[in-house]
């Protein structure tokens, strides 16, 4: 049931046929938390959705709500919402005013609810209000699985144009009956190319592998009872597909010898790529967990009711669903914590998830659920979904630029994740990093891309959710590149955002030339095609520069801190054109809790941050880029070579702050012409030779390793 209140408030939404004129800000709601409780004791649905939601960020949820009562006006209004209408949907999105007493309610996450007409299709298999776990939904999968085979001219021609391939293994499914049974066989002695993938957590669990000594014994026939549960279910849901062959990490590749597992790891985009469907065990968090939910009913109202409703012709159903359920199921779910993953599910063309509360299905023309068979609304999917031209996440052709954009993200979700062995960093993103390549002819250089990469270094070090970054000992790529860092990273916007540049310079002006040239960028890998393993990496580059000693100023609550610059060896600079203090904003690659919790690298980076640094100019800040330049450590010993320790910037500073192309416009006896409306003065392309006489004491040629 609804309450009177959500009762006014879903008769304002524009889904709904008896609607009157939209009235989302004046309409009538709840005035206080006591008003609220008493709609839920009622059976209000959605008054429980808003009360359960508030509850569970707090340990002990009730005695909280029941402080926080006492604390606020019975007589304010206490909820708010806002409705935003989608065509066949209708987010609301619920708000609490900070209360100025207290401010109990200040940082309290709101739920974001989504009204639609439930999807009913008569041919399309529905899951009962009685289903206790997610294999109730195997007609469903099916259903998808199906469809997308027969109809989807995109899915269609995709698989009509790649080439044979099988993995060098793979898990013969054996039906006899009552039980099943499996076995190991080589790719080389079957007749089909149809198999499936699966993709699960490892997690503390024990797995069976297989070792050298097992390969024989794998060959005769096995019990499905030595299996964990997510291989047994797996295999389950791939003879419900009708493909009696499946491909599982633990099982196909032999796990005691290093070589098998270097020739197979290259291999891994490929073979999730042509397999027919991906099994993905999202929910769980190691292999006794299995795929099926059987605890999903008590899980499914919490995120998803069916509400009755009377209409204009009688009794009307409607569906109210979290907004956020595919993200925190799927895109947020333990396994796609994993960094193997990533790949796994970017390169995949179908894909089965298994959640907590229901079944999703991806493939490049249909992102659907239990709640959503015909289609999962835009505004509940992955925001970055627009700018791939797929209904799944992947690299389907599209422009350049929107690849680009697509790679950033891939970077940032990537950096997140996490991998048992560190040295698997480069060869988990290698199969993802080959499709891009071909997609687009570029050159790969450990995780960034050699054209345009002026537009790629200036990534920073995220603030740490759950430890603080560090570099990566032993070496896994040079400190130019992201991947030199064990730890979360924000991609160069520069780069990712190329295919929205004309807003961006409608927004914040013309933007500005790169400052530095690239002279050289290589890199030597132990893989045949330079896609992973990298041993050495080196960066040549010929730019703006100062050389000087920072001294903080002040924190940010970000991982960038305010610093103060003192020149070193350019007084000529200083007494001519340098004629404001150079304040800038460091964002440092590597960082540590406190000096208690680990004393020796702290006392490392303090080190390190106090000496003489390079600070080399790679963009002119243009004010919708905050990020200007790289900071540089010469190595000890080698005068032109350089490590990366971060990445400052200056133009998002208050007033007074340094100006960089006043600086060499001065030099080059030019008019110091500023851009009054962004507050900087721009470097014309015609004006700035790198190998000008008069800008020879701002120019260094460096070699980041």
């Amino acid at each position: 049931m609804l309450c009177a209140i959500c009762t006014a408030l879903i008769k304002c939404i524009p889904l709904f046929s008896y609607c009157p004129a939209p009235d989302y800000e004046n309409n009538t709601r709840h005035q206080s938390l006591h008003e609220l409780k008493n709609s839920v004791l009622e059976g209000c649905v959605v008054c429980k959705r808003i009360l359960v939601h508030i509850g569970r960020q707090y340990e002990d949820g009730e005695t909280w709500l029941e402080n926080a009562l006492l604390t606020v006006d019975h007589n304010a209004r206490l909820i708010g919402y806002k409705a935003y209408h989608y065509g066949d949907s209708c987010s609301v999105r619920y708000s609490l005013p900070y209360d100025a007493q207290g401010g109990v309610f200040a940082n309290i996450k709101m739920p974001q609810l989504v009204f639609s007409s439930p999807q009913i299709d008569p041919t399309i298999p529905s899951i009962t209000p009685q289903s206790t776990s997610t294999a109730d939904a195997i007609d469903l999968w099916r259903y998808w699985f199906r469809t997308c085979s027969e109809s989807h001219p995109v899915c269609r021609e995709k698989e009509l144009g790649l080439q044979h391939f099988l993995p060098s293994r793979l898990i013969e499914i054996l039906d006899t009956g009552d039980t099943l049974h499996w076995r190991l066989v080589s790719g080389l002695d079957i007749n089909t190319t149809r198999y499936v993938t699966l993709s699960h957590c490892w997690g503390e669990s024990e797995h069976i592998k297989l070792i050298k000594d097992k390969v024989a014994p794998f060959r005769e026939k096995q019990p499905e009872s030595i299996l964990p549960q997510t291989y047994r279910d797996a295999i389950r849901v791939a003879l419900s597909l009708g493909v009696p062959y499946i491909w599982i990490d633990s099982i196909c590749i032999i796990q005691d010898d290093p070589d098998d597992w270097k020739n197979q790891a290259s291999l891994m985009g490929q073979i999730y790529h042509n397999a027919c469907c991906n099994i993905a065990a999202s929910w769980g968090t190691d292999g006794t967990d299995g795929c099926f939910n059987p605890e999903r009913s008590c899980l499914k109202s919490d995120v998803s009711t069916r509400i009755k409703m009377d209409g204009d012709h009688g009794p009307e159903e409607y569906l109210v669903t979290d907004e956020d359920i595919y993200k925190s199921e799927v895109i947020e779910a333990p396994l796609n914590r994993r960094g193997w993953v990533i790949q796994e599910r970017y390169l995949a063309r179908k894909q089965l998830s298994f959640a907590k509360s229901q079944v999703y299905w991806e493939c490049l023309e249909l992102s659907a659920s239990e709640d959503f068979p015909k289609g999962i609304p835009k505004q509940m999917q992955d925001p970055y979904q627009e700018s791939m031209a797929s209904a799944k996440p992947s690299l389907n052709p599209v422009g350049r630029s929107q690849l680009r954009f697509i790679w950033s993200k891939v970077v940032e979700s990537y950096s997140m994740c996490d991998l048992t062995k560190p040295s698997d960093k480069t060869v988990a993103l290698a199969g993802l990093a080959s499709e891009m390549k071909a997609a687009t002819g570029y050159t790969y250089l450990a995780g960034l891309w050699e054209e345009d990469i002026e537009k790629q270094l200036l990534w920073e070090s995220r603030e740490p959710s759950q430890h603080f970054p560090l570099k990566h000992s032993p070496y896994i790529a040079p400190t130019w590149s992201w991947m030199s860092l064990d730890g979360p990273v924000r991609y160069d916007t520069k780069y990712g955002y190329q295919h929205i540049q004309e807003y961006t310079r409608s927004r914040y002006g013309p933007s500005c030339p790169p400052l530095i040239r690239i002279l050289k960028a290589s890199i030597e890998a132990g893989s045949s095609d330079n896609m992973h393993s990298f041993v050495s990496g080196t960066l040549e580059l010929r730019g703006i520069a100062i050389r000087a000693v920072a001294t903080r100023i002040m924190d940010f609550r970000s991982p960038g801190s305010m610093y103060r610059l003192e020149i070193v060896n350019h007084a000529k600079v200083i007494n001519d054109t340098w004629t404001r203090p150079i304040i800038v904003v460091i964002w440092w690659d590597e960082n540590v809790a406190s000096k208690l919790y680990d004393p020796e690298g702290w006392y490392r980076l303090k080190k390190e941050r106090a000496q003489s640094l390079l600070f080399m100019f790679v963009l002119d800040g243009d004010r919708s880029h905050w990020k200007e330049g790289l900071v540089l450590e010469r190595l000890r010993g080698q005068e032109e070579k350089y490590r990366r320790l971060g990445v400052f910037g200056t133009q998002h500073l208050a007033s007074g702050k340094f100006d960089l192309g006043y600086v060499i416009r001065r030099k080059l006896g030019l008019e110091p012409i500023m851009n009054h409306t962004y507050g900087w003065t721009p470097i014309a392309q015609k004006d700035f030779n790198l190998e000008d006489e008069r800008l020879k004491d701002l120019v260094y040629t460096v070699t980041i390793v």
